[in-house]
């Protein structure tokens, strides 16, 4: 698991052109060598609503809920886990990201490509910074696990 977490974030850093540097703290590194896939909106914090992401809301509830494991926004850098209820919204990507579907399931639509895909608990996704994504919600609860670049 922490090999492919190296070589998800390597991957990340280079589609946004960033190189990645360690933290120079004197803080031992913590790794999480598993995501939770129990975890629920009910275990997450309120974040407010879509807006926060610069989406537009098309069907459903609009509110957003996550946990940061990571965030360090002098590096633009967080991970963790960000839940929404059923709903469908369109959003130009304003960072790259890398997700893996924890409970529920999500079609994700290229607006610009026509590409489509839909993604189930196990399956992953990364997208890079100004992708334009309509995502739709096919269930009561969503929830991911990601790590996003801005």
């Amino acid at each position: 698991m922490k090999i492919l977490f190296l070589a998800w974030t390597t991957a990340l850093f280079s589609l946004t052109g960033q190189a990645y540097a360690a933290p120079t703290s004197a803080e031992p590194l913590a790794i999480l060598d598993k995501a939770r896939s129990d975890m629920t909106l009910a275990q997450l914090d309120d974040w407010g609503d879509l807006s926060q992401l610069q989406a537009t809301l098309l069907d459903g509830d609009g509110k957003i809920y996550g946990k940061y494991l990571i965030n360090d926004p002098a590096r633009r850098v967080d991970a963790g886990y960000f839940a929404v209820k059923q709903n469908k919204f369109s959003m130009t990507f304003p960072f790259s990201e890398l997700a893996t579907v924890l409970q529920g399931s999500v079609t994700l639509t290229n607006s610009a490509t026509g590409e489509r895909k839909t993604y189930h608990p196990g399956d992953s996704w990364i997208i890079r910074k100004g992708t334009p994504i309509v995502w739709e919600t096919h269930s009561a609860e969503f929830v991911k696990y990601y790590f996003k670049v801005e």
